[in-house]
């Protein structure tokens, strides 16, 4: 007998951002060790990472989905029109895509990740980027399967301790 879980990705409501919180904390944790410093990832702190997730969730203009394994919220994505005023207004982002380290290679992510961007094609959007750090390979590969190319753009991510690399990935919808 398989021990088959059942996967619902939907919109997320203000119930989840406990385990949004913990999703993202998770997996900053095991993806930017060795990236970011020890200290920064130590001292995230659950509480405040659920308030500021509520705050986005409540915003109309921006799109939030989870995914649920077996009712637990496994993987969230956050996304909705580009923040940079000269980018055509065709063109959407992806602000935050997390999936907790205990579904890496499940197929979580990947479910997700085509979720958005069919929510994002069924509005009207006809492209999607994202910025991430430059020396997360696994991420990167893990956007390059899902289609998305490396544009040559370049920006920085700062912490109270580092200043660090990001590159842009985008597709067409």
């Amino acid at each position: 007998m398989t021990n088959m879980k059942t996967l619902v990705i939907r919109q997320a409501t203000t119930a989840d951002m406990a385990s949004v919180a913990q999703v993202q904390i998770a997996s900053w944790r095991a993806a930017y060790r060795g990236i970011v410093d020890d200290e920064y990832l130590a001292k995230m702190n659950p509480e405040v990472r659920e308030q500021q997730w509520a705050t986005a969730c409540s915003r109309t203009s921006c799109t939030f989905l989870v995914a649920a394994l077996d009712g637990d919220v496994v993987a969230f994505c956050y996304f909705g029109t580009s923040q940079v005023e000269e980018e055509p207004a065709e063109l959407a982002e992806i602000w935050a895509i997390y999936a907790h380290p205990d579904v890496w290679g499940m197929g979580v992510g990947r479910a997700l990740m085509q979720e958005a961007f069919k929510s994002l094609r069924s509005v009207g959007y006809r492209s999607v980027f994202l910025w991430v750090l430059r020396d997360n390979r696994r991420t990167r590969l893990f956007y390059e399967a899902s289609g998305m190319a490396l544009t040559g753009g370049e920006k920085t991510w700062k912490s109270a301790s580092q200043t660090l690399p990001l590159v842009r990935y985008e597709k067409l919808l």
